[in-house]
C-alpha cells in the first residue's frame, strides 16, 4: 500500500531562479548607468531635429500604412545627412504609374533658391528603407538609405549638386511591374525622371547619371536616349555582354551567382 504523496522539491527552482535574478540586477543597472545618458541625449536630437524640421515637403510614400508613420520624421531633415536636406516623393511617369524617389539637395538650393545640375541613380534593389520601431530610434529621420544614396549624401555636400534616387519600375516602392531585365518602359521611365528634374525651380536643366552593377547599366540605356539634358554618365560595372561577363564566364556556367541573384530579385520585387 502506498502512502501519501510527497512533495514536490521545489526550493532548488526558486533558489536558481533567484540567483540569476540576482546576478542579472547588477548587469541591467550598470548598463543603465552607462548607456542611459547616450539615449537620452539621443533622443533630445532627435526630438530636436523632428521639431525643427522642414515641413514644406509632406512625406509621399502612400504604400505605408498612414497610422504608422511619423508624421514628422519622413519630412526634411539635417541631422545625420551631412547637411543635406532630404524628402521623398512619387514621380508620374507618362502612363501615371507612380515611381518612388528620393531627392537630396543641397542648403543653398533649398534656402536661397540657388540653381544646381543634378546626379540621377535608378535603383533596383530598392533605393532606401523606412525602419519600425525600435529600430526607428536609432536614425532621426526613420529612413535608412542603401550605399548608392550614401554617395547621394557625399556628393551633395561636396558637389553642390542634387542627388535623385529612384526605384525603377515594379521595384522598392514603385508601382507598375518589374518585366525583365533593362526594358524598354523602365528607360522611358528614366527619361520621363529626367523631364520631372529639369522642370524643378532647383535644376539647372543639366543631368548627370550614376550607377553601380545593374543600375550602371541601366545607366548606360538612358544616356544612349541622347536626351539634351544628359551631360555624363558613370557606369560602374556594367554588364555589356550578359551571357559571356555573368552567365557562361570563359564558358562555363555561373551557377552561383546566377542561383544568389535570383533569390536576391525574387526578394526585392516583394513590396514591403
Amino acid at each position: 500500500m502506498s502512502g501519501p504523496p510527497r512533495p514536490k522539491d521545489t526550493c532548488g527552482r526558486k533558489c536558481g531562479i533567484s540567483w540569476l535574478g540576482c546576478a542579472a540586477f547588477p548587469l541591467l543597472l550598470i548598463l543603465l548607468l552607462v548607456a542611459g545618458p547616450f539615449y537620452l541625449a539621443y533622443r533630445a536630437l532627435r526630438w530636436c531635429c523632428l521639431t525643427c524640421c522642414c515641413r514644406r515637403y509632406p512625406r509621399a510614400d502612400t504604400h505605408w500604412d498612414p497610422s504608422s508613420l511619423p508624421t514628422k520624421a519622413g519630412r526634411c531633415c539635417k541631422v545625420g545627412l551631412h547637411g543635406t536636406r532630404y524628402y521623398n516623393l512619387y514621380i508620374e511617369a507618362d502612363d501615371c504609374e507612380k515611381l518612388a524617389a528620393d531627392i537630396y539637395l543641397p542648403e543653398a538650393a533649398f534656402t536661397q533658391g540657388q540653381k544646381v545640375p543634378t546626379v540621377l541613380h535608378q535603383a533596383r534593389y530598392c533605393r532606401s528603407f523606412m525602419l519600425r520601431w525600435p529600430l526607428s530610434w536609432f536614425f532621426p529621420h526613420s529612413n535608412v538609405s542603401l550605399v548608392a544614396n550614401q554617395f547621394g549624401h557625399d556628393l551633395v555636400k561636396s558637389g553642390q549638386m542634387a542627388f535623385v534616387s529612384v526605384d525603377i519600375r515594379g521595384t522598392g516602392a514603385s508601382g507598375g511591374r518589374f518585366s525583365s531585365l533593362w526594358n524598354r518602359r523602365e528607360r522611358q521611365d528614366s527619361l520621363n525622371v529626367i523631364e520631372w528634374i529639369i522642370s524643378q525651380d532647383w535644376s539647372d536643366g543639366q543631368v548627370g547619371l550614376w550607377g553601380l552593377s545593374y543600375d550602371a547599366t541601366a545607366a548606360l540605356f538612358t544616356a544612349a536616349s541622347g536626351h539634351k539634358a544628359i551631360k555624363c554618365c558613370v557606369s560602374l560595372f556594367p554588364f555589356w555582354d550578359f551571357y559571356k561577363s555573368i552567365a557562361f564566364p570563359g564558358g562555363c556556367r555561373n551557377r552561383s551567382f546566377i542561383s544568389t541573384w535570383q533569390a536576391v530579385n525574387d526578394l526585392s520585387l516583394i513590396h514591403i
